[in-house]
């Protein structure tokens, strides 16, 4: 039986493309023609190799870990060089494994050469910029290049006779390397991760290594190759950096604006002390918060949509607000990266409390004065106004007792009705400026423009017949219909209609238009009433919306100077505006601007 199994071996052996050998205690009973060719040796010359004698086949910095193998016979697949007779060194994988040879335990060793394979990545590798090197999980260390020599200071035969682990790694950084490596074994990928070198001068040089595990047939890691990076400058610049980042900290809290740093998300990213302190906090407490968090909801959504303005348009803006019962002034300055897009936003709020209470305070003075002006302004107006009507009325109330004539009577009390009516209006008219100062919300409906300026033309048709005024209506087919309250835009419509009445002789021609625009309001509804009256002085155009304002500074104009004051607080009410467009002597335009509902 034993015969014919050393007939398989002999067979087995002889056939292989992969140098074997077998031993049996401390002999070498069996190899092949492939390990005597890889070796230089004959095959008779192997088989007298015993015990030590078979190390001599191995370069002397091998033979602890062969050594080891041999006497425990660990069975695996391992990585090493190798020794031919002519001196030359080459390289191969070798498996151990034990059988049964003839009744007995006997090793199995099988050697593939890789020399040539380890030449061409040798060639690759010399040739190679960057440092690398190739090291065993036992701290052995393999293939390196010039650029890894140059990093470390050690030739490659000096190190083939130290370990990267202990040698090469400082003690403290060796726990973070076998963190690391445990990782990569447990993953089978590979892994990135900063460390220092021991040069052979005792100097450091901090690296970053970019290490990929060897796996063989089996799936176990053999090895791990790595590329290497010399990242001292990089580590400079960051040192560089963090000085630069201290002195810019310590700018930064020297001011008493608050800075704010916030990413896209509107994330805080770091802050300064006063911006801390002003929420009564400490900066790392904030770090990571949102930047809206720490403010009322409403004062809240005002900035956020500041915030999202410049992420939109990547323009500053600046605003004034109020947060209790401290004001600042903020601006919001846009950061943008490489490719142009806002990627971060700077965040400064200067606090302003005491140059707004100040510009109360003069603004409370300043207001005092208008008040009194104004009231001045009313009492010569009202003077005026109440004193003429009054007094026809007195003399016509005489009139009325002293005769007896019929007709005279009838005349004079038309005459008293027509005064007492013109009172009316100026009482209204105040009222109505009381009503609209007191800033109350309006009551709003939906209201076709259509319909309203319909009615209105129709109201003033007595009054444009009574002065041979031509007047022509364009209103589209379409209803526009805007939101708001129909007695107080019907009575601004009224008062630029019977100002244009009032203000063009007879004879004149008036025109009332109604479509919709696109403007700053978005789209929005135009109502023009274009009339071909004296039309306004240059110099008299930027006050006529001014409370009392009247061009005629004599008075001989009957008027009270609210009509066009009256009727911009009610538009601006409307959220909207009027436009004036005046020629002297050719007419004047009044472009009613509201937005659509």
């Amino acid at each position: 039986m034993y015969q014919h199994e050393e007939q398989v071996y002999r067979l087995i052996f002889e056939n292989s493309i992969q140098g074997m050998a077998l031993r049996q205690g401390e002999k070498i009973i069996l190899v092949n023609q492939r390990i005597a060719d890889m070796m230089g040796y004959t095959i008779e010359e192997l088989l007298q190799l015993e015990g030590e004698k078979a190390l001599s086949l191995f370069p002397p910095s091998e033979h602890p870990a062969l050594r080891a193998r041999y006497q425990q016979v660990l069975a695996g697949q391992y990585e090493h060089r190798f020794l031919r007779k002519d001196g030359t060194i080459g390289w191969c994988t070798a498996a151990i494994s034990t059988i049964q040879y003839q009744g007995e335990v006997a090793v199995l060793y099988t050697y593939l050469d890789t020399t040539e394979r380890k030449r061409l990545l040798s060639d690759l590798i010399t040739n190679a910029s960057l440092p690398i090197a190739m090291g065993y999980a036992d701290g052995r260390i393999g293939i390196t290049n010039p650029a890894f020599w140059n990093l470390t200071g050690y030739t490659e035969e000096e190190l083939q006779h130290i370990a990267w682990n202990t040698h090469l790694t400082p003690p403290e950084w060796q726990a973070h390397e076998a963190a690391q490596l445990d990782h990569i074994n447990r993953t089978r990928q590979p892994a990135r991760y900063e460390k220092e070198y021991v040069r052979k001068d005792g100097t450091r040089v901090p690296i970053e290594l970019l290490v990929h595990p060897q796996v063989d047939e089996d799936g176990q890691i053999t090895s791990y190759f790595a590329f290497i990076t010399d990242i001292t400058q990089r580590k400079h610049s960051e040192s560089e950096l963090l000085e630069s980042e201290a002195v810019l900290r310590a700018t930064l809290n020297a001011v008493t604006e608050s800075v704010i740093l916030v990413d896209a998300d509107g994330t805080i990213l770091t802050l300064n002390d006063t911006a801390a302190h002003r929420f009564g906090r400490q900066p790392h407490e904030l770090i990571g918060a949102t930047a809206w968090d720490m403010h009322p909801e409403q004062l809240a959504t005002a900035r956020f949509n500041k915030f999202q303005q410049v992420l939109a348009t990547g323009r500053a803006v600046q605003f004034e607000d109020q947060r209790e019962n401290t004001w600042f002034d903020t601006s919001f300055y846009p950061a943008f990266d490489a490719e142009g897009k806002v990627m971060r936003v700077v965040i400064f709020a200067r606090d302003i409390t005491e140059r707004k209470q100040a510009q109360q305070s003069e603004l409370a003075y300043t207001l005092e004065k208008e008040r009194g002006q104004i009231l001045k302004n009313f009492i010569r107006q009202a003077s005026h106004e109440f004193r003429t009507p009054l007094s026809t009325i007195n003399t016509s109330a005489y009139m009325i007792q002293k005769t007896n004539d019929l007709d005279l009577k009838e005349h004079h009390t038309r005459t008293i009705k027509e005064q007492t009516k013109a009172i009316g209006t100026l009482v209204n008219a105040l009222m109505t400026m009381v009503r609209v100062d007191s800033a109350q919300a309006l009551a709003t409906e939906t209201i076709s423009l259509t319909d309203l300026l319909t009615i209105i033309v129709q109201t003033r048709h007595e009054a444009l017949h009574a002065k041979r005024l031509h007047h022509t209506v364009h209103i589209p087919d379409h209803p526009l219909v805007v939101q708001g309250n129909m007695q107080y835009l019907q009575q601004a419509i009224e008062c630029l209609l019977d100002n244009a009445i009032q203000f063009t002789p007879d004879g004149g021609t008036i025109t009332i238009t109604l479509d919709s625009t696109m403007g700053s309001l978005g789209e929005s509804a135009a109502i023009r009433i274009k009339d071909t009256g004296v039309g306004i002085r240059d110099a008299d155009l930027p006050f006529i919306f001014d409370r009392f304002f009247r061009a005629d500074k004599v008075g001989t104009t009957r008027g009270f100077g609210l009509g066009l004051t009256i009727a911009k607080a009610i538009i601006d009410q409307h959220r909207g505006f009027i436009e004036v467009v005046s020629i002297p002597g050719a007419g004047s335009t009044f472009t009613i601007h509201l937005p659509v509902a």
